[in-house]
């Protein structure tokens, strides 16, 4: 037997198996079984050394623990959801190396279950004054 006909015997055997799983993967992935974000635990970044410990987020609050890892005292004066329309009551001091919960009231966020992703206005004072503005990432699912 040739070897150009063993490849396209082998081909003919197998080809369609191979064919097969790629046509299952993309399907996979299209409809998005496979995508990162299902399989992704839930995410709270705001900036190094202020830590989010947890977070969790119902249809209309959102709760986040948070612990100061930035060598000073600050003070969290806002923390807001442009899209889920909610912000915190009062802002509140967060010593070093202590944790706090804080929770955002009043959200529009939706139903239990559907994945909530998205980016927080934080604003915070350090001790020497100077009054900080970041963006936080939140992606968790709602309880």
């Amino acid at each position: 037997m040739e070897k150009g006909q063993a490849a396209i015997e082998f081909l003919l055997t197998y080809g369609w198996v191979i064919l097969v799983f790629i046509i299952a993967i993309g399907a996979l992935l299209y409809f998005g079984f496979l995508s990162p974000e299902t399989f992704g635990q839930e995410q709270c970044e705001i900036v190094p050394g202020l830590d989010c410990q947890d977070v969790q987020a119902t249809n209309d609050e959102l709760t986040l623990v948070i612990e100061n890892n930035l060598g000073q005292d600050v003070f969290i004066q806002k923390i807001s959801d442009p899209e889920g329309k909610c912000s915190l009551e009062e802002g509140k001091e967060l010593k070093n190396s202590e944790q706090e919960t804080f929770v955002l009231s009043d959200c529009k966020y939706g139903s239990k279950g559907e994945k909530l992703k998205t980016e927080l206005d934080f604003e915070y004072q350090s001790s020497t004054g100077l009054d900080h503005k970041e963006q936080a990432g939140v992606l968790t699912y709602l309880e």
